[in-house]
């Protein structure tokens, strides 16, 4: 008499199997074997992509590739599934068109400057719109989050692009930072340290002088997301904000009670000559809390 085969049986050991996955990522990310093991992933995303997609280690982070863009990770190997990888690069124009460029376009020899930089996304897309006779300034608090930012720049040869590491905030002063390197995009900065969040210490400056010493006359492009320190930020671009002809701030009233901006943004640039537009009808309230605004 045969027995009936029943593949259930064998679900649950494959399944603790599987969650061991995280252990042995520890145990294969060290230096002798960083190698081997980027070799195995990249197998592993080209297979599941059908595409040209590579994992790697390089200059102290996990970098991740998409045919010619190349996108940083973290310090410690995470596996990146090989969809994943190829639809990043799309993933970031998108993102920079919905989120950023409502009412404006960037065009070849424009300055754009980039505050709250991230990890690159929409300055690489900046970039290979505004050309090599453009320009982009790339602003980042956070100091792991700069760390990938600018690896972003070196790696894809961003020759147009200058990553600035400080805080836009009313003038310049020390400010404290969370520093996330899981959350980046959340982090958020203060005037008063707290040791157990807002402890790593950062230089303040104003977007005044910023650009001053960046030797920026003029901005085509103002791109904010700062996490609610924009109310800061306002108070020192008083010069430079009348030398700009676009700008969008992501305002974070939906998020909680502190980081309410949007009224006085909008008041701030309406008095500095802008038609502020915002989409009021967007089921996303994060996207009805961008203010763009536009020259008179």
């Amino acid at each position: 008499m045969h027995r009936r085969y029943d593949g259930r049986a064998l679900q649950a050991p494959l399944h603790r199997v599987w969650q061991l996955r995280p252990y042995a990522y520890r145990a294969l990310d060290r230096p002798p074997l960083r190698g081997p093991l980027a070799r195995a992933a990249t197998w592993a995303a080209r297979r599941e992509s059908g595409a040209d997609v590579e994992i790697a280690y390089r200059d102290g982070l996990w970098a991740y590739r998409s045919g010619g863009t190349w996108i940083p990770g973290e310090r410690r190997f995470v596996y990146r599934h090989g969809r994943d990888i190829l639809g990043w690069p799309g993933f970031d124009r998108a993102l920079a068109e919905d989120m950023w460029l409502h009412v404006y376009r960037p065009e070849p020899g424009d300055v754009i400057v980039d505050v709250g930089a991230g990890i690159g996304g929409e300055a690489q897309v900046f970039s290979e719109e505004v050309g090599p006779g453009g320009r982009v300034l790339s602003i980042e608090a956070s100091p792991s989050t700069y760390e990938r930012l600018r690896a972003r720049v070196r790696w894809n040869r961003l020759d147009n692009v200058t990553p600035v590491q400080c805080a836009i905030v009313d003038r310049a002063q020390p400010v404290y930072i969370e520093d996330r390197p899981e959350v980046y995009e959340r982090n958020t900065v203060s005037l008063e340290r707290r040791e157990r969040d807002l402890a790593t210490p950062v230089e303040g400056v104003s977007l005044d002088e910023l650009c001053a010493r960046e030797g920026i006359e003029r901005i085509d492009f103002l791109k904010m997301n700062i996490e609610g320190a924009e109310r800061l930020a306002i108070q020192g671009m008083t010069h430079i904000i009348g030398r700009t002809g676009a700008v969008c701030v992501a305002c974070h009233d939906f998020a909680d009670e502190e980081r309410r901006t949007k009224q006085p943004v909008t008041a701030f640039l309406e008095a500095a000559g802008f038609d502020v537009v915002t989409r009021d009808d967007d089921p996303r309230p994060f996207v009805r809390d961008h203010v763009h605004a536009i020259r008179r």
